[in-house]
C-alpha cells in the first residue's frame, strides 16, 4: 500500500522553494543557450550570406546550416534543463514515497521486458521515458512510459503503444500467456477469430476462449501455453478488474517465466513540465496520482496471477 500523498506532504519531503529554484536556474540555463544558438548559429549565417552575395554556392548552404544550428542547438539545451528539474522533482515525490523508490530517465531494460511480453509480433523501435524502479510487496519492478512503433512499408512507421507499460519479477513460474485487445475479432467477428487461430507468430500458443464470459471474450484475446492454469488465474475477479480497466483504454497483461507484466495504450504523456510555469503543488500531486496509478494496476495483477498461482499449485 503506498503512502497517500497527503502522508508524502506533510513528511517536508517535498521542497517547493527548492523546486522553483531549480526551475528558474533551468530557465536561465535555456535563455544562456537561446543566446549561444543566436551568437555561434548567426556567425554561420552571416558568413554563409556573405559567400551568397558573393556567389560562392556554399553560401547558401552555410546559411541554412545557421539556421537549422540555432533552432537545433536551443531545442538541446531546453530539453536537457527540462530533464534535469524533471528528475530533481519526481526524484524527491518517489523517496517520500518510499526511499527504495528510483526515478530514471532510461532504462535499458523496458524495451527487453516489452518485446519478452510478447504484446505485439515486432517493434521497430522502442522510445523509453520517465522509468520508475523500485519493489512491489518485496519483488522487483519496473515501469515506464513506452512509445512503441513498428515498419509500415518501406520508409514508414506507425505508433502502435503509448502509455505506461511495467513487470514485476517474482520468485514463481509462470506459462508463456499473453493478454491483448481483440481487436481483429472485433472488426472481422468470426473470420477474426479464425485468422487469430491460424497466426503463425504464436505457433507456441494457443488462443484459447473464455466461454462464460463473453464480455470478457469483446475486449481481450488470450494466448496461452497452459489453457487450464491460465483459465484458472482468470477467475471471475480478475476478468472483472481487467474489463474495467478496458472500458478506459486498451490494456495487456501477460506473465512469462518469472515476470507479470502490464501495459495501458493511453496515447498520453503523463510527466510533463513547462519551465514557465511555477512549480505548484497542483503539478505535484499529479505527478503522484499518475505514479500511484501505474502502480496499483501493476500490483494488482501481479497479486491476482501469483496468488492464484500458488491457490492452484496447493491444489
Amino acid at each position: 500500500m503506498l503512502k497517500s500523498f497527503e502522508e508524502v506532504k506533510n513528511q517536508g519531503t517535498l521542497n517547493y522553494e527548492e523546486f522553483e529554484k531549480t526551475r528558474l536556474e533551468s530557465k536561465a540555463k535555456t535563455r544562456k543557450g537561446l543566446m549561444m544558438a543566436f551568437l555561434i548559429g548567426g556567425a554561420i549565417l552571416v558568413v554563409g550570406l556573405l559567400l551568397a552575395f558573393m556567389r560562392i554556392a556554399e553560401g547558401l548552404i552555410l546559411v541554412a546550416v545557421g539556421i537549422l544550428f540555432g533552432f537545433v542547438y536551443y531545442y538541446f539545451i531546453k530539453k536537457k534543463a527540462n530533464k534535469e528539474l524533471k528528475a530533481r522533482i519526481l526524484g524527491d515525490l518517489l523517496i517520500g514515497i518510499d526511499p527504495n523508490f528510483l526515478y530514471s530517465l532510461k532504462d535499458n531494460n523496458l524495451p527487453q521486458q516489452f518485446k519478452n511480453a510478447g504484446f505485439f509480433k515486432s517493434s521497430s523501435n522502442i522510445y523509453v521515458d520517465d522509468v520508475f524502479l523500485g519493489k512491489i510487496n518485496g519483488m522487483d519492478f519496473g515501469i515506464g512510459e513506452l512509445v512503441v512503433k513498428t515498419k509500415q512499408g518501406e520508409g514508414k512507421t506507425t505508433t502502435v503503444f503509448s502509455g505506461p507499460f511495467g513487470f514485476v519479477e517474482t520468485e514463481q513460474k509462470f506459462s508463456y500467456t499473453t493478454i491483448i485487445p481483440d481487436n481483429v475479432e472485433k472488426v472481422f467477428g468470426g473470420l477474426g477469430r479464425l485468422l487469430q487461430k491460424v497466426d503463425i507468430t504464436r505457433l507456441n500458443q494457443k488462443l484459447i476462449k473464455i466461454e462464460e464470459d463473453s464480455d470478457f471474450e469483446k475486449y481481450f484475446a488470450v494466448w496461452t501455453k497452459d489453457e487450464k492454469k491460465t483459465k484458472e488465474l482468470l477467475n471471475e475477479d480478475f476478468r472483472v478488474y481487467l474489463k474495467g480497466l478496458a472500458t478506459v483504454n486498451p490494456v495487456f497483461a501477460g506473465w512469462r517465466d518469472n515476470k507479470v507484466y502490464f501495459g495501458i495504450d493511453n496515447r498520453r504523456d503523463a510527466f510533463i513540465l513547462k519551465l514557465n510555469e511555477t512549480i505548484s503543488e497542483s503539478t505535484i500531486r499529479q505527478f503522484y496520482e499518475d505514479f500511484a496509478k501505474y502502480y496499483n494496476i501493476l500490483e494488482t495483477i501481479t497479486n491476482y496471477v501469483t496468488k492464484g498461482m500458488s491457490n492452484t499449485s496447493a491444489e
